[in-house]
C-alpha cells in the first residue's frame, strides 16, 4: 500500500483509531474526514504528502503524530474540537491556510525553528490559546491567529513586521516579546493597537523606531531604549498615555514629530546633546510635563510643547528665539541709550540758545563789537548760526 485515496474512510464514525502502515507514501484529500470518534492516529515517516482537509471534523482526535511532512496542509484539522495541543516535528516548514480553524480545545501549539510561514487564518478562533511563540524565522504570518481571543501573549521574531499580521484583535495582548534576534528597528506600526500591552523590551541592536511604531498602547507604562537608538520616527509613542518616564539613548540624534504626543502621564524628559532640532509636536499634549533638559542650542518649532501647561516658559524658548530675545533687548537698550543722548544734546542747544540770545540782548543794547565776539566765544556755532540767522550787521569800522 502505498496511498491511500480520496475520502477512504470519509464518515466512518466507529473508526476509533488507526495504525497507518510504513511504506504508505501520500494520503489523498479528506480521507478521514467526519471520522467523529477517531481519537488517535499517527502517520508514519514514509509520507510525504497528504491531502487537505484530512482530519476535518473528527471531533474526538486528542492524539496525533507525524514527523515527514514539510507542508501542513489547508484545513488538516479543521474543526478538531477535541485536540489540545499539538507540536511539529522539526522540519516542518509552513501551516496552510484554516489548517486548525475552530480548534477550539486547543490550547498549545510548539513550533520548530524550521517553521517559516504560518499561512492566512491557520489557527483562526482556537479560543483557548493564551500564549503563542513564533519562531525567528516566519515572515509571513497572515492573521494567523484571528479570533483567538483568550490569547495574551505573543513573542516574534525579527521578521515579523506587525503584530497586526499576527492576530487581528491586538488590544487583547497582555505582554508582547520580542525574540533575541537580528533586530536592527522596530518596524512602522508595529504595536499598533496593542492598547492593553504594559511592557515591551526592546532588543539591543535596533538602531531606529519606526513611525508610529507604538502608537496607541495607552496602557504601556515603561520602556527601555537601548543605547544604539539614534532614531526615533513620527508618531513613534503617540498617545502612550500611561508612560510616565522614559530614558532616550546618548547616541540618539533626531526625534520626529509628534513622536511623544499626548503621553499625558510623561512628567521629565532628557534630551542628548546630539538632538539639536525637535520637530512639530514632538511632546504636544503632555500636559505633565514638567521638566526636560536639553542643549542649550537645541531648536524647536512654536507647536512643540503645545499643550504643555506646566513646562516653564522659559523652558519652551528654544536657542534661536533666545538669540532674538536678546538681540532685541540689546537693540531697545541701544534706542535708549541713543534716545538719550539725543535728549541731552537738544537740552544742550536749548541752553546755548538761551545763553546766545541773552548776550544777543545786551549786545543790541550796548552795540559792542566786543559784545559780538563774546557771542561768538560763547555760542560757539550756535552763536555763529544765530548771529547770521538775525542778518546782523556789524563792521569794524563801527
Amino acid at each position: 500500500l502505498k496511498r491511500i485515496s480520496d475520502g477512504a474512510f470519509c464518515g466512518c464514525t466507529g473508526i476509533r483509531r488507526i495504525d497507518i502502515p510504513d511504506g504508505v507514501e501520500a494520503v489523498g484529500f479528506r480521507a478521514f474526514y467526519a471520522c467523529a470518534n477517531l481519537a488517535e492516529i499517527a502517520l508514519p515517516a514514509t509520507i510525504t504528502s497528504v491531502g487537505q482537509n484530512l482530519f476535518e471534523k473528527c471531533d474526538r482526535l486528542t492524539s496525533i503524530k507525524f514527523s515527514a511532512l514539510k507542508r501542513v496542509p489547508d484545513g488538516m484539522f479543521k474543526g478538531c474540537v477535541g485536540l489540545s495541543s499539538i507540536s511539529f516535528p522539526d522540519g516542518t516548514e509552513s501551516v496552510g491556510p484554516y489548517a486548525f480553524e475552530g480548534c477550539t480545545g486547543l490550547s498549545s501549539v510548539t513550533f520548530p525553528e524550521s517553521i517559516t510561514s504560518l499561512e492566512q487564518k491557520s489557527f483562526k478562533d482556537c479560543t483557548k490559546l493564551t500564549e503563542v511563540v513564533i519562531p525567528k524565522g516566519v515572515a509571513e504570518c497572515r492573521d494567523a491567529f484571528t479570533g483567538c481571543d483568550n490569547l495574551r501573549k505573543v513573542v516574534v521574531g525579527a521578521k515579523v513586521r506587525s503584530i497586526c499580521d499576527v492576530v487581528a484583535a491586538p488590544e487583547n495582548l497582555e505582554e508582547v516579546s520580542l525574540r533575541e534576534d537580528a533586530w536592527k528597528e522596530i518596524p512602522n506600526r508595529m504595536f499598533v493597537g496593542c492598547s492593553n500591552v504594559t511592557a515591551i523590551k526592546i532588543p539591543e541592536g535596533v538602531t531606529r523606531i519606526g513611525w508610529s511604531a507604538f502608537e496607541g498602547c495607552a496602557q504601556l507604562a515603561e520602556i527601555r531604549i537601548p543605547d544604539g537608538v539614534t532614531e526615533i520616527d513620527s508618531d513613534a509613542f503617540k498617545g502612550c498615555s500611561r508612560l510616565a518616564s522614559v530614558e532616550l539613548p546618548s547616541k540618539l540624534t533626531r526625534v520626529g514629530p509628534g513622536a511623544f504626543m499626548d503621553c499625558r502621564s510623561l512628567t521629565s524628559i532628557s534630551l542628548p546633546d546630539g538632538v539639536r532640532k525637535l520637530e512639530r509636536k514632538t511632546f504636544a499634549g503632555c500636559s505633565n510635563l514638567k521638566t526636560i533638559k536639553k542643549s542649550a542650542k537645541t531648536v524647536f518649532e512654536d507647536d512643540t510643547f503645545a499643550g504643555c501647561d506646566q513646562l516653564s516658559a522659559d523652558d519652551k524658548i528654544d536657542s534661536r528665539k533666545r538669540e532674538a530675545l536678546k538681540y532685541e533687548k540689546e537693540q531697545k537698550a541701544r534706542d535708549e541709550e541713543m534716545e538719550r543722548a539725543q535728549r541731552k544734546l537738544h537740552s544742550g542747544m536749548e541752553d546755548v540758545n538761551r545763553r546766545v540770545r541773552e548776550m544777543d540782548r545786551k549786545a543790541k543794547s550796548s552795540g559792542s563789537m566786543g559784545m559780538w565776539l563774546l557771542i561768538m566765544l560763547v555760542g560757539g556755532v550756535g552763536g555763529y548760526v544765530y548771529i547770521h540767522s538775525r542778518k546782523y550787521k556789524c563792521s569794524y569800522a563801527e
